[in-house]
């Protein structure tokens, strides 16, 4: 054979020069350049969906936490804890940013600016969340309005329910889908009932033989 393995290996250059890069010749240096590129072009790709409106993280995620307390019922803390390894307030605020963008840019609007001043909060958001007879509503409030009812079907259920689809009363059994597995142990219905999902539990062992604790303990408040 006319060249060596040594000589193969040599035709990657282990230093570049200008002369080299102007010659087209293959260095060090042009192949961690392409590999840089080729990395930066990637991770703005993943970073910029398409559908979904612009998130302030702070103040968008907080008027999400606002906005779930008011349609819930239960208290903004319990919702977003201060101290939060489960965070599966992130999964929902995304799941639902990228596929009714729009809609939920109207509700957390609403729940920004009825926050800020406001002795109930909640009374507040919901007092301007959209409902009643669609017939009285323009396209982007009937489209808020489902949105709403899906978000609240979420927390409880941890599940989706296509806010296109509830408005389709008449549709039964309704579609949804299970968000994630740690959306099926965060679900809301079986915390308020004092109990918990098939298969996981964070109660301590022989919580049954003692009394139950009062709502207040799971929700943040009293019924």
């Amino acid at each position: 054979m006319s060249d060596s393995p040594h000589q193969e290996r040599r035709t990657i250059a282990p230093d570049a020069t200008d002369d080299d890069e102007k010659s087209g010749r293959v260095t060090r240096r042009t192949v961690l350049a392409g590999a840089a590129a080729t990395a930066a072009v990637t991770v703005v790709a993943v970073d910029s969906p398409a559908r979904a409106h612009s998130v302030d993280a702070n103040s968008d995620m907080d008027a999400f936490a606002q906005l779930s307390a008011a349609l819930t019922g239960i208290d903004k803390n319990k919702l977003s804890p201060f101290v939060d390894p489960v965070d599966i307030k992130r999964d929902y605020f995304n799941w639902v940013n990228e596929r009714e963008p729009a809609a939920f840019e109207n509700l957390l609007r609403i729940a920004k600016e009825n926050t800020g001043g406001q002795p109930d909060s909640a009374q507040a958001i919901l007092a301007k969340v959209p409902a009643g007879d669609d017939a009285t509503l323009t396209q982007s409030e009937i489209e808020a309005k489902y949105l709403a009812r899906s978000i609240v079907l979420m927390w409880y259920l941890g599940a989706w329910y296509d806010p296109h689809k509830l408005r389709m009363s008449d549709a039964s059994p309704l579609d949804f889908k299970v968000i994630s597995p740690k959306a099926y142990t965060q679900a809301w219905a079986l915390r308020v009932a004092q109990a918990h999902p098939m298969g996981f539990s964070e109660m301590q062992f022989g919580y049954w033989a003692r009394k139950p604790d009062t709502p207040l303990h799971f929700i943040g408040k009293d019924i």
